[in-house]
This record gives structure tokens, sequence and C-alpha cells, in this order.
């Protein structure tokens, strides 16, 4: 009596994760469209976005609106497809897992360069011009409340020149003084000269 082999059952093929995808699509726009085998509406969706992104910076407001309107009808234009390669049990050849993910993997390397680059070129400059005008502000505090002190004193007949930055004060100088200088030698119009790590010199009067 001869036996035959058993055939082995096939392995069932893994479903697609719907909140898996929904991720990928929010994070590359349209990559979750690849992650259901569908890839000309991951390229029909990159292109949609990629063009949203030209003028989203030109149009301002608006165009974040616009932005908002287009990530929203991506999101339910996924969730649709997602139901209905569901109801239809997932029959669409799958693309082969090396492919599959070398497209999303590409397309979620170029989108957070992307994101980076911007955060880059509109972030830190904001952040750099800030901190340029809090030294600014700071600087200039300094030197008024330093030459109030020192008009105090010349009033007071207590006028003392020198390096205010060695003889203290009420306010702490800021990291972008780098001299200090008073000048008594008319007591009653003292002055006040103070350079900043920017090169520029104030005077008071």
């Amino acid at each position: 009596m001869t036996t035959l082999p058993v055939a082995a059952a096939p392995v069932p093929a893994r479903r697609p994760n719907y909140w898996l995808g929904l991720l990928l699509t929010f994070i590359a726009p349209g990559a979750g469209f690849t992650y259901l085998n569908r890839i000309p509406l991951h390229v029909a969706w990159l292109v949609a976005g990629s063009a949203v992104s030209l003028f989203t910076e030109s149009w301002g407001t608006a165009g974040t609106v616009v932005a908002l309107v287009v990530t929203a009808f991506l999101l339910m234009h996924y969730r649709d497809t997602f139901a209905k390669e569901a109801a239809q049990d997932w029959a669409r050849p799958a693309l082969a897992q090396p492919l599959k993910w070398g497209i999303i993997g590409v397309h979620l390397v170029l989108s957070v360069g992307l994101q980076a680059v911007f955060l880059f070129t509109s972030l830190i400059p904001g952040m750099l011009e800030a901190r340029g005008e809090a030294q600014e502000a700071a600087t200039r505090s300094y030197v008024m409340n330093t030459y109030l002190s020192v008009y105090a004193d010349s009033v007071a007949g207590k006028a003392k020149g020198g390096d205010c930055l060695r003889q203290g004060g009420a306010v702490p100088a800021p990291k972008s003084i780098v001299s200090c200088r008073v000048d008594v030698s008319d007591p009653q119009r003292p002055t006040l000269t103070v350079t900043t790590s920017a090169g520029e010199t104030l005077t008071f009067p």
C-alpha cells in the first residue's frame, strides 16, 4: 500500500492592520494604500499632497485650511478603501513584501527628511530671532537701570567712575554685555558707555 504525501495546508495571508495603514497614510500621505496593495492610489495621493504643500506656505492661513481638508479626505479615502478590500476578503493579489515595504520605507524616509528640513528652515531661524530680541531687551534694561543708579549717585554727591561690571549692581549684567564703564569727569553729567558682544556701543546720555 502506497501512502501519498499529504500536502501542507496553505498558510493564510496575514490581513492588513487598519490602524497601521492609517498611521502610514498620515505620516507619509498615501503610503497606507501601498500597504493595502494599491500602489496607483499611493502615487496619486503623493502627487496631490506634494501639490498642496507647494501652495500651503504662499497661501498662509487659507493654505493651512486646504491642507487640513485634503488630509481629512485622504484619511476617509483610506478608510473606504480598507472597507472595500475587506468586503472582498482581500482578493487582490498581494505585493511581494520586499517591494511593498521598500516603497513605504523610501516614502517614510523622504517624508521625515522633508519635515526635518521644514523645521530647520522655519522654526530655528524664528527661535534665533526671538533669542536675539530677548538679549537686546535685557541689554537695554541693564543699561537703563545702571545709568539711573549712576545718576542717582551723582545727584547725591557719590559719583564713582570705572568698570560698572566690577562694581556690580542691583541688576546683574546679561552675558551679551562685554564692557561697561562710567565716566564721572563731569560729576553733574556722568556718562555710561556699554559695549555688547554684537559690537554695538551704547552711550548714555
